[in-house]
């Protein structure tokens, strides 16, 4: 019996390799870190801190490698790759326990903010791709404060002080309302990284010590800032 494909006279077993069982991964389960101040949606991933998760796989090889690659639909970046036991200063990984895999990373350093992160483990064969999560970038907000300052709109200035403070367009004593943001974050001399942002918002607020909402550029909700998580 003739193979397509198959010169005469090749035996069958040359022609034919059969490879190892696919790995795969059979459960993500993604933690973020608890001190961010801005709220996350579950499916996000903040760049700049660590996220950690445990991947529940089925694998053959004894010292597994992952591939983690970020798209944002019209571009691939550049995949990183680990193996079991490697540690690097922008992630690791390390086998746990009978297939488990601990993953420890910064989502910052997989791909820019938007695109979309999955993991793959590599063994004969690539396993089907899991998503991770969508990387987003935060600003960090340090503080809040009110001033007397009563702005030509009506409302009264306000003062966050922070980093990449650039990315609010909006604040608001709520996640609907929100009040563009016209001022330019201000660094001072010394100050390193850390800026001051006056916003504007209504006076008086909703009630004492109200919560305040920022919104992310190109975002039509606002995120509660959560100082009482704020280191």
């Amino acid at each position: 019996v003739m193979l397509p494909g198959v010169a005469r006279g090749v035996p069958i077993a040359a022609a034919l390799q059969v490879g190892g069982p696919k790995p795969k991964i059979v459960s993500a389960k993604v933690s973020l870190p608890e001190n961010l101040g801005v709220a996350v949606k579950a499916d996000e991933l903040p760049a700049g801190s660590f996220v950690n998760a445990y991947l529940k796989v089925e694998i053959v090889d004894s010292k597994p490698s992952l591939r983690l690659q970020c798209s944002d639909g019209a571009k691939q970046y550049e995949a990183k790759q680990l193996v079991a036991g490697e540690k690097r200063d922008s992630a690791k990984l390390e086998m746990v326990g009978a297939g488990v895999l601990f993953l420890s990373f910064d989502p910052g350093a997989m791909g820019p903010s938007g695109c979309q992160l999955s993991a793959v483990l590599l063994g004969d064969a690539a396993s089907d791709p899991v998503a991770l999560g969508k990387v987003i970038r935060l600003p960090r907000i340090e503080s809040f404060s009110m001033t007397d300052e009563k702005l030509p709109d009506g409302n009264y200035a306000g003062v966050l002080r922070g980093a990449d403070l650039e990315l609010i367009e909006k604040t608001g004593w709520d996640g609907s309302r929100g009040i563009t943001v016209d001022a330019v974050p201000a660094t001072s001399a010394g100050s390193g990284q850390l800026q001051t942002l006056k916003v504007g918002l209504s006076w008086p607020s909703p009630t004492p010590r109200a919560p305040i909402y920022v919104w992310l550029r190109g975002e039509a909700q606002g995120r509660l800032v959560d100082f009482g998580r704020l280191k």
